[in-house]
C-alpha cells in the first residue's frame, strides 16, 4: 500500500492528505452505490409503505364538520356564518359593529379590526365606506374586497 501511494505521490503530485481524501471520497461513492443497490432489491414487506388514506379520510371528516375555528382567535365559529359573509346580500355596519362582526369580513383580523375601532373612536362614525381607506393596513384592493360587505347607515 504504502508503495501505491509513494507511486501516486510521483506520478499525480498529490501529497498523502489529498489521496487519504480521494480514497475516503472513492469509497463513501461505491457504499452509496451498494445502498442504492440493497434498497432496490429488498422485498416490500421488509420495509413496508405507508398508508395515508386513513389519516386523508380523517382530515377530511373533520373538514366538513360543523364547527370551524376561525383563524382569528381560534374560537368556534358557525360555518354558516362564515358563508353568509361569502355572498354580497350580507352587510355589516362599520359604524356599530363591534370587533367580532369587523372580524367576519374578508381580510380583517383582529389587530385590524381593533385599529378600525380605534379610528371611529378617535374621528367619530365613518361618513362612507371609503372612509376606511384611512386606516392604517387598508388598501385599495382590501377596500374594494369590503365594499361588498360592508355598509354605513
Amino acid at each position: 500500500m504504502m508503495n501505491a501511494l509513494v507511486r501516486m505521490q510521483d506520478r499525480f503530485g498529490f501529497t498523502r492528505s489529498e489521496i487519504l481524501v480521494i480514497l475516503f471520497l472513492v469509497a463513501t461513492f461505491l457504499c452509496g452505490l451498494g445502498v442504492r443497490w440493497y434498497s432496490n432489491t429488498v422485498s416490500p414487506e421488509v420495509a413496508p409503505r405507508f398508508d395515508y388514506s386513513q389519516l386523508d379520510s380523517i382530515f377530511e371528516a373533520r373538514s366538513q364538520a360543523h364547527e370551524v375555528l376561525s383563524p382569528a382567535e381560534g374560537r368556534p365559529t358557525d360555518r354558516t356564518s362564515v358563508r353568509k359573509l361569502s355572498s354580497p346580500g350580507t352587510h355589516i355596519d362599520i359604524n356599530t359593529a363591534v370587533k367580532e362582526d369587523l372580524m367576519r369580513l374578508p381580510g380583517i383580523g383582529a389587530a385590524l379590526a381593533d385599529r378600525v375601532i380605534a379610528y371611529r373612536d378617535e374621528n367619530g362614525p365613518f361618513a362612507s365606506v371609503n372612509d376606511l381607506a384611512h386606516v392604517r393596513g387598508i388598501g385599495k384592493k382590501k377596500l374594494d374586497r369590503l365594499r361588498i360587505f360592508a355598509v354605513v347607515r
